[in-house]
């Protein structure tokens, strides 16, 4: 056997596990391999409610280099400039025909800092209807601002950069980087006394710091 196959059949073997974790926890871990922000905002309690959101504000988000160039660069993100430009550029249209997902299921999107929604997932689809000239798509929102979540290997891992002998510098760093993330996401203190209550670098203190 080759190591590739091994290494098939190990994947096969944890992907059967996949059903025993509960769905929230399992988007979570597949955010960090697809590098999005789903699994931080859906991993806590929060309920979400379906509504009709205005184009007006939706604010788009990255999808691939191609897109991005269109969507970011060139519209800033906002779904009335991209119109402006696809009436008036028809390869940028016949790209985002070509991208397009022409579905009625709703798209998730996240609360941004202005009264607009960002969405998390569903660009494909949003696309579609931007190409239909609609005005408005069903989406889920969260009824209260999600409380981020962080998975506890990212925390793990930071102490794994330690070693067996680190230095003040790195034991400092370390709490540094502790409390930065305690600024984003509200779980760091419930992993750490879950996992990581006695390890002797992490300050006894932080979080009275804070």
């Amino acid at each position: 056997m080759k190591f590739d196959q091994y290494l098939e059949q190990l994947l096969e073997k944890e992907l059967k596990k996949i059903p025993s974790y509960p769905p929230r926890e399992v988007l979570q871990a597949l955010s960090g391999l697809h590098r999005n922000w789903i699994g931080e905002f859906v991993s806590d309690d929060t309920e979400w409610k379906l509504q009709t959101i205005p184009f007006s504000q939706i604010r788009l988000t990255g999808m691939d280099a191609q897109l991005n160039t269109l969507l970011i660069k060139r519209a800033d993100r906002k779904i009335d400039i991209l119109r402006e430009i696809l009436d008036q550029d028809v390869k940028a249209r016949a790209l985002l025909e070509l991208r397009a997902l022409h579905s009625s299921e709703p798209i998730l999107v996240r609360p941004g800092s202005d009264e607009t929604w960002w969405v998390l997932d569903g660009m494909h689809r949003i696309l579609g209807v931007i190409i239909r000239g609609q005005q408005s798509i069903r989406a889920w929102t969260p009824a209260t601002t999600p409380e981020l979540q962080i998975e506890a290997h990212v925390i793990y891992d930071l102490i794994k950069c330690l070693g067996s002998e680190p230095t003040e510098e790195q034991i400092t760093d370390l709490n540094s980087s502790l409390r930065l993330l305690s600024h984003r996401y509200t779980n760091v203190k419930i992993i750490i006394s879950k996992y990581f209550q006695d390890h002797p670098h992490i300050d006894s203190q932080f979080f009275d710091k804070e």
